[in-house]
């Protein structure tokens, strides 16, 4: 198991489907804790232009 968690994390990109300008929700805390430790990070939700300077995607 460990070995799955280390292969997906060493991934440089990620999209966060249902990100959220929410601090409350696990999409605007998943967004911030990859952000915060360099990765690329992709915002998606159709509601929202941007998040916290991101583009969002509309859909992915």
């Amino acid at each position: 198991m460990q070995d799955l968690i280390k292969e997906f994390m060493a991934q440089k990109r990620f999209a966060v489907v249902g990100a959220t300008t929410d601090t409350k929700k696990y999409g605007n805390e998943i967004f911030r804790n990859l952000t915060s430790r360099g990765y690329e990070v992709y915002p998606v939700n159709p509601r929202l232009k941007e998040l916290e300077g991101t583009k969002c995607r509309l859909s992915y």
